[in-house]
């Protein structure tokens, strides 16, 4: 449904975003946030992202999306072993799995199965990170501030547990069906927060309705991760909309934002 089923199709619409954007960086990365709707909407946002850590090959990504259609609590891992897209199969980490079960964590398929914020992520790592380790992917649900600082701790946790050899990805898109103008002031608060890894601005902003996040669960674990970890500031390698995209302010706008953790 985001994007070509095609391998060829595929793999060339993704090195196109990727080499029209940013050149790679040295590295290792800690984190990137990348936007999850259709690649011909925020394919080009995701790819500014994307082309910095290109080349890179940590031991382990972690991915954060929120959960679209399966309401619950907390955070869920999954239970297959392995995952596929038309450009390959990505093993998960049962290692990292068994230490993430201790975290505010359960272990259930149903919020994975038809979940599309983590899949439209992976052909990007598949071709910008060919050289990379296992995968594990968390779909996150509902979250008290306790979850999420619990989540962000465990995660810094596994983080030195293999010696800084882990990515961890944020996939989310901000505003939602706000006139154009709005959009463009709610998702500014939610770049600048995150340029300033403010995990507690960032909590103000989505509680009291001025910004938005459909993976703000996510987005705030990140935050709290990078400052457990002693990082002070993200680049914010895109911001646009809908709207922008596709010429058409006048419609309801979704936000997309992309940036890098280093």
């Amino acid at each position: 449904m985001f994007y070509p089923s095609d391998p060829v199709t595929l793999r060339a619409e993704v090195e196109r975003f990727l080499a029209s954007r940013h050149e790679p960086e040295p590295g290792p990365h800690l984190a990137l946030v990348s936007p999850h709707a259709g690649y011909p909407y925020s394919g080009a946002v995701a790819g500014a992202a994307w082309a910095r850590v290109r080349g890179q090959a940590p031991d382990l990504t972690v991915f954060l999306g929120p959960s679209h259609r399966v309401p619950f609590q907390g955070f869920a891992l999954p239970e297959s072993q392995i995952w596929e897209t038309p450009l390959g199969q990505l093993a998960l980490d049962r290692d990292a799995l068994r230490v993430m079960e201790d975290a505010p964590c359960v272990v259930w398929e149903e919020p994975h199965i038809d979940e599309h914020s983590i899949e439209v992520q992976l052909p990007f790592y598949q071709v910008a990170l060919p050289k990379a380790g296992t995968v594990l992917p968390i779909v996150c649900g509902r979250c008290t501030p306790a979850e999420i600082a619990g989540m962000a701790e465990a995660l810094a946790g596994l983080y030195r547990m293999r010696d800084g050899r882990v990515l961890f990805v944020c996939s989310t898109d901000l505003s939602h069906d706000f006139r154009y103008d709005e959009a463009c002031v709610m998702d500014a608060r939610t770049a600048s927060a995150l340029a300033d890894c403010d995990a507690d601005r960032l909590a103000a902003l989505f509680s009291s309705r001025q910004a938005e996040a459909c993976g703000m669960v996510g987005l705030q674990v990140v935050v709290r991760l990078a400052r457990h970890l002693g990082r002070s500031g993200a680049e914010v390698t895109g911001l646009t909309n809908s709207g922008d995209v596709i010429g058409n302010r006048q419609s309801r706008i979704v936000g997309y934002l992309s940036a890098v953790i280093r």
